[in-house]
């Protein structure tokens, strides 16, 4: 399995405000592998602040702008989106809802959504940092380092970038 952090398969898609270029460092994160592509918020919301919660909201479509990564493979053809969930104490649960893909690779109709992993918190105090492993292939894997924008809990935003980046 190789690990992809370095600047060359991270491309950032480009922006602009009034004419303008967006910053940089809020431009949404890219990385396209093999037809395999991984879109994440920059700055992402985090829905949902319970476990009871988070499970009830994974099973239907997220409503727009719930999710703060997507996923879309060639092979298996198949659309992934993860929303994020702050438990109390400091643990980021991910969850994650499939989609068919059509044969334009566009999103086709919900299949399922369930939580996918959780990771305990880097520091035992706020703000929150972890390092999130996510899968673009079967054999590629992008580090993503997600901080809580809160202090203290519930964390409504995280702020997630490349673990290049740090």
């Amino acid at each position: 399995m190789r690990v992809l952090t370095g600047a060359a398969v991270v491309a950032l898609v480009a922006g602009a405000a009034g004419g303008q270029p967006s910053r940089p460092s809020m431009l949404p994160i890219e990385v396209i592998h093999d037809g395999n592509r991984l879109e994440a918020l920059r700055d992402a919301p985090v829905p949902c602040h319970t476990l009871v919660g988070f499970l009830e909201m994974l099973e239907r479509p997220l409503p727009n702008g719930a999710f703060a990564l997507r996923v879309v493979r060639s092979s298996p053809p198949g659309a992934h989106e993860f929303a994020l969930c702050v438990t109390a104490d400091g643990t980021l649960v991910v969850g994650t809802q499939r989609f068919a893909v059509d044969p334009r690779g566009r999103r086709g109709g919900f299949l399922r959504g369930e939580i996918e992993r959780s990771f305990p918190a880097l520091e035992g105090s706020g703000p929150w940092r972890w390092v999130v492993p996510i899968m673009l292939s079967r054999e590629v894997e992008v580090t993503l380092e997600v901080t809580a924008q809160e202090d203290t809990w519930p964390v409504r935003r995280v702020v997630i970038r490349p673990e290049h980046e740090r």
